[in-house]
Parts: structure tokens; sequence; C-alpha cells
């Protein structure tokens, strides 16, 4: 039978690798969810809170999916894996963490955090071996299958003038901060560029 040549960008992990990506990812997750879920029960737009309460639910499924693939071994602790990769990962989250607005936490989510998560999910998805890293794959692809979901309904609170269907909604007050804030969380990110989420798949 002849040898399948591998694609270009294949890159063979380690089960130590796999398993340090794998928490970085449960990490990530459980923080959307944590953010997403303490929002959605706060006050401010109603359809925003409906969307950050959407959102928790999926990332704590998703959380759960990826430390249910953490590597049972003996001798491995499986909490101490799911940590930030970088420290700026961290403290852009804090960043995040720390907006009053609906409108601020909404574009920082839907313009930076989850485009730079999902670039790196997609990334993963295209090197992943089908041989070692068939539980992995199941997951990148149903995460895959709602991010554009998800980021289209939050594009569609952020600027409805450009959704069809939205025009019943005004553009709300204090989208030019929006931008600003995105520039900033952005520049958070690339403080350590080659450990933030957009960088995880190389």
């Amino acid at each position: 039978m002849p040898e399948v040549p591998l694609p270009p960008d294949f890159s063979w992990r380690t089960i130590d690798q796999l398993a340090r990506r794998v928490g970085g990812y449960c990490w990530w997750e459980h923080r959307l969810f944590e953010l997403t879920g303490r929002w959605a029960s706060g006050t401010g737009d109603p359809e925003i809170r409906v969307l950050f309460s959407q959102m928790s639910a999926r990332h704590a499924a998703f959380s759960l999916q990826w430390r249910d693939r953490l590597p049972a071994r003996a001798g491995v602790d499986v909490t101490a894996l799911v940590v930030a990769t970088s420290r700026a990962d961290a403290d852009a989250l804090t960043l995040l963490e720390g907006q009053s607005g609906d409108l601020l936490r909404l574009g920082g989510l839907i313009e930076v955090v989850l485009p730079r998560l999902h670039s790196a999910y997609r990334a993963h998805l295209t090197q992943a071996s089908a041989v070692s890293e068939g539980p992995v794959i199941e997951v990148l692809r149903q995460i895959a299958a709602v991010g554009d979901r998800e980021m289209g309904q939050g594009q569609a609170l952020l600027r409805p003038d450009q959704r069809p269907g939205r025009s019943g909604r005004p553009t709300p007050p204090g989208a030019g901060n929006v931008e600003e804030f995105c520039r900033i969380l952005e520049r958070s990110f690339e403080a350590a560029s080659d450990k933030s989420p957009a960088a995880w798949a190389s």
C-alpha cells in the first residue's frame, strides 16, 4: 500500500504538547463561559444580554469537552494543564472583564478575542493528525460549525445598520469607543504575539 503523503503544514505533536494545547483551549473556553455568564445576568442592553447568555452556554459546553480530552494518565495533574498560554493572554481577558459597558464587552469579544481564538482552531484543524488527534478534531469541527454564526450574531448587534432586517435597531451610542477599545485589546495580545491564540497553531 503506498504511503499517503502528509499535507505540507502537518505537524506531529507529542502527547505532552497536545495536552498543553488542549489545556490552553480549555482555559480560554472556561474564561469565556465565566465572562459571558456574568454579563448575561447583569443590566444593560437586553438583546446583548440574551446573546451573552447563549454564548455562555456554548462556551461552557466546549470547555467541558476540552477537559474530557485532556490525558488521563498516572502522575498527570489535569487541572494544572488548564492555564493561560501566557501572562499577556490572561491580562487581555482581565482588560475585557473590566469593561462596564455591554457594547465594549461585545466589541472586544466579536472583533478581537473570538477571531483570534477561531483562527487558532482553524489552523489546528488543518494541521491535526487524524491518527493521533481524532477526539480533538471532533471538537474543533463542532466549534467551527458554530463559530461563524456566533460572531455573526454579535456583528448584527454591533452594526445593525449593516445587517439585513435590522433597520429597526439604531446604531448603539458609543460605537466609536468600541473601535478604540478593540485597538487597545489588540495591542494587549500583540505584546506576546508568539504566545497569543492566533500563534498556537504555528
